[in-house]
């Protein structure tokens, strides 16, 4: 089955700083790597099997070093209930 509420992947960051405020729920867990990411004129930083949660509206750069990570977002349909689609 395919979930209707939830989306999910696996994304890469090396050496980039990626802009952008969530509009959705987000979960990440770090697989490998050094992930980075400021939020609130904060510096989160973490590796292997460290996670972070970051509600819906919280703008922040995502960045790393050689960083893959899992993630999740709540809704799926983002795009849709903000006009992107």
């Amino acid at each position: 089955d395919v979930s209707t509420s939830m989306g999910g992947g696996i994304a890469r960051f090396d050496g980039c700083a990626v802009e952008w405020t969530v509009l959705y729920d987000e979960f990440i867990c770090v697989l490998e790597g050094r992930y980075k990411m400021k939020a609130g004129g904060e510096m989160f930083e973490g590796g292997p099997g460290d996670v972070f949660w970051i509600p819906a509206h919280t703008p922040l750069v995502y960045m790393g070093d050689k960083a893959t990570v899992f993630y999740t977002v709540w809704p799926v349909d983002w795009r849709k209930r903000h006009g992107m689609e």
